[in-house]
């Protein structure tokens, strides 16, 4: 077994201890609430006549909180643009790299093509 496979078998293994020991531990007794929630506990035992100074423009449309297909929809599209965007990065990274040793490997001198400005006539 190669050494890559290795890191690769360890860091899977540790991603399922991370998530079946709480579950262990904790057993069906645990409440998974937002941010939001807690936030505004604290603020509201602080302040009890605290009034939000924004509110969120989908209240205008949705004066009842928004529906729960439409928060997972949002929720979802958020993640994936975000995702989209990341490994598109992650991509042109790691294709930088290997175009800069094939170019290596065939002669070409890579300082100066990445130095040239791509439309500009001499």
């Amino acid at each position: 077994m190669s050494k890559n496979a290795k890191i690769v078998l360890v860091l899977l293994l540790l991603c399922v201890v991370i998530a079946v020991v709480p579950m262990i531990f904790l057993g069906g007794t645990a409440e998974f609430g937002g941010a939001d929630g807690e936030a505004e506990a604290a603020i509201t035992e602080i302040d009890q006549d605290y009034e939000p100074w924004y509110a969120s423009p989908m209240e205008h449309i949705f004066p009842d909180g928004l529906p729960g297909e439409i928060e997972s929809l949002l929720f979802c599209l958020q993640a994936a643009i975000g995702s989209g965007i990341f490994f598109f990065c992650l991509g042109r990274l790691t294709m930088r790299s290997k175009m800069r040793k094939q170019m290596a490997a065939a002669g070409v001198d890579v300082e100066s093509v990445e130095h040239t400005k791509v439309g500009k006539n001499k």
